[in-house]
């Protein structure tokens, strides 16, 4: 389970044969069902989202199994770590780990952002007063609107995030909310109803139940739910109205990646210039162009989505260098991760990690009317 993380003493103890298979049986439950059903490894998703989205998802399904008494003797791995090894932490990083041992998972609208100082949060699943955490880093990440899963801790009086985020578009945060809503009262209908078997006389508060219900299930629910949002964003979507030479089902995916650095801009025009499959389309724009291919046969219900050059060959994507940031846009999500795997290799070390968004056939024809033109009914005889 070795990946990249801030607390690398606990994450090394986590690997000993007393805690490895409590790890992994919390990581299945945030992770297994989704990954199975994709015939997927963990370790495919640095390709598939990236290396930094990957540590981060390691690291949040890491932080909810330190928080996790384990079942025979309730110890958490905080616990035995600090107990047999925590004098060779530092005294802030022993401080982080009791708070994060203790920590449960909010999950968290940006109500007001004061630029290069702080941020302002309301849980969106309790009733408690804003929390204000002073954090420059923080406050030029995040953005008013904003809505993400996260533990808030307080270490030392300062209020901060334990670790790992995981930011959620708007159009999934309502029906998180619904779902997280309704499982949390089936929980307190289970529990009331176990507490009343073994003690007819015996009654817990709804904010106990809750408390508890967060604490078992919170990570996982938001964990599963990010992932599973990325990957049916990124894979093949049997829904699409077109596919494109390649048979793949339409799905516009827009990829930006800020420049590491302003002045590497000479270096990735220089780069791109030569990589394999791109061609100029202009100061700062590129062309990927793919092979040459017949127009597939319409299946009836998908038409052919393609744009294409003198001799045939079809657009796989476009590319641009504006203002600091080089963005991709192709039209699958096939395309999608061999357009990121062929940046990569041309100028990885010159660029960031993408930020990605996609948009379906219907929203793109509205956004850009003119695309329209590259839309074909039927096979061209």
């Amino acid at each position: 389970m070795s990946r990249r993380h801030g607390l690398d003493g606990l994450a090394r103890w986590a690997e000993r044969d007393d805690w490895a298979e409590h790890f992994d049986e919390v990581f299945d439950r945030h992770f297994g069902d989704i990954l199975d059903d994709r015939d997927l490894d963990f370790e495919e998703l640095d390709e598939l989202i990236g290396e930094a989205q990957a540590d981060m998802l390691w690291a949040w399904a890491f932080e909810d199994f330190a928080t996790r008494p384990r079942p025979d003797d309730g110890q958490t791995v905080i616990d035995d770590y600090l107990k047999r090894r925590g004098w060779k932490e530092s005294v802030t990083n022993r401080r982080y780990l009791e708070a994060l041992k203790s920590s449960v998972v909010g999950f968290w609208a940006v109500v007001e952002v004061q630029p290069r100082r702080s941020v302002t949060l309301r849980d969106l699943l309790g009733d408690t007063e804003t929390v204000v955490l002073d954090d420059p880093a923080l406050a030029d990440a995040l953005r008013q609107g904003d809505q993400f899963a996260a533990r808030v801790v307080e270490i030392s009086g300062r209020m901060r995030i334990a670790g790992a985020t995981l930011v959620f578009p708007d159009p999934m945060t309502d029906l998180l909310l619904e779902g997280m809503q309704a499982l949390m009262q089936n929980y307190r209908t289970e529990v009331r109803a176990a507490v009343h078997e073994s003690d007819p006389a015996g009654e817990l508060a709804d904010e106990t139940i809750d408390d508890m219900f967060m604490l078992a299930f919170a990570g996982a629910f938001f964990g599963g739910a990010w992932l599973d949002g990325v990957l049916s964003d990124l894979l093949e979507d049997e829904t699409a109205t077109a596919i494109n030479l390649e048979g793949e089902p339409i799905l516009f995916h827009t990829m930006r990646f800020a420049l590491a650095r302003r002045a590497a801009s000479l270096s990735l025009r220089a780069r791109l210039d030569d990589a394999p499959g791109l061609t100029r389309d202009g100061a700062d724009r590129w062309l990927w162009l793919a092979d040459a291919k017949p127009l597939p046969v319409a299946d009836g219900e998908r038409a052919v989505f393609a744009e294409l050059v003198e001799g045939g060959r079809e657009v796989a994507g476009r590319l641009e260098l504006k203002a600091g940031t080089l963005t991709l846009v192709v039209n699958s999500a096939a395309r999608a991760l061999r357009g990121q795997a062929l940046i990569r290799e041309a100028v990885e070390d010159l660029l960031g990690e993408p930020e990605t968004t996609s948009q379906t056939l219907a929203q793109h024809l509205e956004a850009n009317p003119q695309a329209a033109a590259h839309l074909v009914e039927g096979p061209r005889q």
